[in-house]
């Protein structure tokens, strides 16, 4: 009996080591993470068609390609209806620039972006800024 119960502790020490490890590599992996703040300039009258389009169809394609989406924003007052920012994060910039490839391919991506342009294009220009988190950000 008490052999059995060594022998059984003895493996949960070693799973839980194995877990924290996992764990580890987790952490390691997000704290190498490349960020990219995407700027959209948007033609007039279009940022509502611009946000229906993020909201039912482009977010979910982005998360399906393994990009992390932080945050969207809009400008406040009169420019309000003039640029989306939105931040994503990517494991490194390799695989970012696989990610959008794939996503840029994706037969859905063309059938929603088709559709939600068929009054008019909606943007006018896409910026990109590639940022690496500071050691003292809170975020990495």
């Amino acid at each position: 009996m008490k052999r059995a119960l060594i022998s059984t502790a003895l493996l949960m020490a070693l799973a839980t080591g194995w877990g924290a490890q996992a764990l580890w590599a987790k952490h390691l992996e997000e704290a190498n993470r490349v960020f990219e703040l995407r700027i959209y300039s948007v033609l007039p009258g279009r940022m509502d068609a611009l946000n229906a389009r993020f909201k039912n169809h482009t977010n979910p394609l982005l998360t399906k390609y393994h990009m992390t989406l932080i945050g969207f924003w809009q400008l406040q007052g009169d420019d309000a209806g003039k640029k989306l920012y939105y931040l994503v994060a990517h494991k490194n910039r390799k695989e970012a620039e696989a990610n959008w490839t794939a996503f840029s391919n994706d037969s859905d991506w063309k059938v929603a972006r088709d559709a939600s342009e068929k009054d008019g294009k909606i943007v006018e220009k896409i910026e990109r800024v590639w940022l690496d988190p500071t050691e003292y950000s809170m975020m990495k």
